[in-house]
């Protein structure tokens, strides 16, 4: 050690006599290193020496420490530094009462509480480990970080001042307005305010809401996204329902979600759950006033299960502007033991109550009475009304056909098949029997005993009977398709996926339809205004029909539009055909 400078130099033999006390603007240099104080004690012998005062410690150009006491031994490059102590370098400044300094190591500790503080946040902890040449610190114990836009508060963090991203190496809570984060492991960057989340990390929204859960989190807080990677798990408190996938993304500011591999949403709003499975599923949210309109699709290998219903389709549609759900490509729906089929099947709700069931094209209503008999309804288009989750009526339209088989009230022998075709045809229900039969138009039919009965005449053209499809419980909604893109994938491969693509293209489809609209409103606007300029003739306020029924014309009343009940009278069911 080189004693540089001093006011005043004293040697007490008696007191000390390998120590010299320096007193008034001490300089001392060590190897690199350079000290001042106001006043010091100097044990050459040692190679110690002991600082008071205003002390400070410069280490080249790179670090400056400051403290009311230093005790420095030169033999193992080895600094305690007492008593408001500042270290700085240039990109950080630590502050604590006790630090320790291995010049050796060029490593900073203190053990007694402290903190650091860079351009972005201030870092506090009860212990902590700072290296001036690389800016690496390590704190643990009551460690929290604050930022003007969030907190972070865990037991041990991994913190670089010069890239500004913390390493999560245990329990993290992150908090702030647009949210908060639960994780045991990950990576934040302060600088762009991305984090990469592992070990089942959990994203919160901003009110708490939906909770974003993966096997690893890609998570963007500055535009309010998250992608999960592996068993993601997407929560809605508020709509109670959970969305789940391999894959997942959320967007908070669009409240839009997409879920793709395994993917299924549980709805849990009624009393009895509903469960949907698609190869993806995507939640799109569109900001309206009042009220924001809500639409929900499933792409591929659709699956439909509640205790009650049960449906598959290539794909589905739910639009809350309507409150129709749709399902498309030969979907089939099950209720109790009748069957629903059809090109596309549009389910409308009312006061979140089913309300009834639109067939389109090619469809076809059957129950199972055994394993040859079956009641059946077919014609182009069908409606089915809904009460107490059973099927009330249905109303076929558009060369309608049905099978009906009577029973024997007391014996309840089964000895008759009705075989009609009619224009349009409307069946009442009772506990899943058919009961009544309204026939509208000209019917041709005929009643067959059952011991007269083949094959041929028990099945409609377009009967099918797919039971070994339906959804038998929850655990039913996934199978193998040979063209599903359901399999199981490494969190590499499902790096591949999108959502922000995804969501980008379900808006911009968005925004072009809302244009249309809009376009639209305003060319009516236009031409009611000049119609209104002009006379225009009376107006029919006849009420008009459901587009499935044809009103009869006065020709056609007597002569092609008549009913026929098939009611328990009509057939002596005492007497049954032998």
């Amino acid at each position: 050690m080189v004693l540089e400078h001093a006011d005043e130099l004293r040697y007490e033999r008696i007191y000390n006599p390998d120590v010299q006390r320096l007193i008034g603007n001490v300089v001392i240099k060590h190897e690199g290193a350079v000290m001042r104080c106001d006043s010091a004690h100097l044990n050459q012998k040692e190679n110690t020496f002991e600082a008071f005062g205003q002390v400070s410690m410069q280490q080249g150009d790179t670090v400056s420490m400051y403290a009311r006491y230093l005790h420095y031994d030169g033999n193992l490059k080895f600094a305690r530094l007492r008593h408001s102590v500042r270290l700085e370098n240039r990109s950080a400044t630590l502050f604590t009462d006790s630090l320790d300094y291995d010049r050796v190591e060029n490593l900073g500790y203190y053990f007694d509480g402290g903190s650091i503080v860079d351009s972005l946040n201030t870092l506090t902890s009860n212990y902590g480990e700072y290296s001036p040449t690389t800016s690496d610190a390590v704190f643990r114990n009551n460690v929290h970080l604050e930022n003007e836009d969030y907190t972070m508060d865990t037991e041990e963090l991994h913190y670089n001042t010069d890239t500004k991203i913390s390493y999560i190496m245990g329990p993290t809570e992150m908090k702030s307005d647009s949210g908060y984060i639960v994780s045991t492991r990950g990576v934040y960057d302060s600088n762009t305010d991305v984090g990469i989340l592992l070990d089942r990390s959990v994203v919160y929204s901003s009110n708490g809401a939906k909770q974003l859960t993966g096997d690893s989190i890609f998570y963007d807080r500055k535009n309010s996204f998250g992608e999960a990677f592996g068993d993601m798990i997407l929560t809605d408190t508020i709509n109670r329902s959970s969305l789940y996938g391999d894959y997942g993304y959320f967007d908070e500011k669009k409240d839009y979600a997409f879920a793709t591999q395994r993917a299924y949403l549980i709805d849990y709003s009624k009393p009895d759950t509903l469960w949907t499975a698609a190869d993806t599923l995507e939640l799109i949210t569109q900001r309206r006033i009042p009220e924001d309109r809500r639409i929900v699709r499933g792409y591929r290998h659709v699956r439909v299960f509640r205790s009650d219903v049960q449906a598959i389709a290539d794909s589905l549609q739910y639009d809350s502007r309507d409150s129709i759900l749709h399902l498309y490509d030969n979907p089939i729906m099950w209720n109790e033991d009748a069957q629903l089929s059809g090109d596309t099947i549009c389910f409308q709700f009312r006061n979140d109550s089913l309300e009834y069931v639109d067939v389109l094209d090619k469809a076809l209503a059957v129950r199972q009475i055994d394993t040859l008999m079956y009641d059946q309804l077919a014609g182009r288009r069908m409606r089915a009304y809904i009460q107490d989750s059973l099927v009330r009526q249905l109303q076929v339209h558009g060369n309608a056909e049905v099978i009906q088989y009577e029973q024997h009230k007391r014996s309840k022998r089964w000895y008759l098949m009705n075989r009609i075709e009619a224009p349009s045809i409307i069946a009442d229900f009772e506990k899943g029997q058919i009961q009544k039969v309204l026939l509208q138009g000209v019917a041709t039919g005929k009643g067959y005993p059952i011991k007269m009965l083949t094959p041929e005449l028990q099945r409609l053209a377009s009967f099918r009977w797919e039971e070994a499809m339906r959804p038998k419980s929850k655990n039913d909604l996934f199978r193998s398709q040979p063209d599903s893109v359901v399999v199981h994938r490494s969190l590499s491969d499902l790096r591949r996926f999108r959502g922000a693509q995804a969501a980008l293209l379900a808006y911009t489809a968005l925004a072009a339809e809302e244009k249309r609209d809009s376009l639209a409103t305003a060319a009516l606007t236009q031409d009611t205004k000049q119609a209104d300029s002009t006379e225009q003739p009376p107006i029919n306020s006849e009420p008009q029909l459901s587009p499935f029924i044809a009103r009869p014309t006065e020709d056609s009343q007597q002569k092609d539009f008549f009913d026929i009940f098939f009611t328990p009278h009509i057939f002596n069911r005492e007497q049954p055909w032998d």
